[in-house]
């Protein structure tokens, strides 16, 4: 299994800043305008629905990781997000 370098891995202790997790000049957005235009381009290239499945686990990421995969899923109809375990 590769392994990240330590620049890439988040320390456990470190807890979820929900203002540095947003996009410059837009306070709790994570996904600023640049971004959503580059997204834009991926998306206008997707064919089919996809659902992001989430297993989650209650704590600090699994809430920063839920916010940024719903943020992106709000970019287009094709994507949306499922947290496994859970039946909407």
């Amino acid at each position: 299994m590769p392994r990240q370098s330590a620049s890439c891995v988040r320390d456990p202790a470190e807890k979820h800043d929900p203002a540095r997790a947003a996009a410059p000049g837009v306070p709790g957005a994570p996904i600023d305008d640049t971004m959503a235009a580059q997204l834009q381009t991926v998306f206008s290239r997707m064919q089919s629905p996809l659902v992001l499945r989430l297993h989650l686990n209650g704590g600090d990421v699994s809430a920063e990781l839920r916010a940024y995969m719903d943020a992106l899923a709000a970019q287009t109809d094709l994507l949306s997000v499922d947290e496994a375990g859970r039946h909407r």
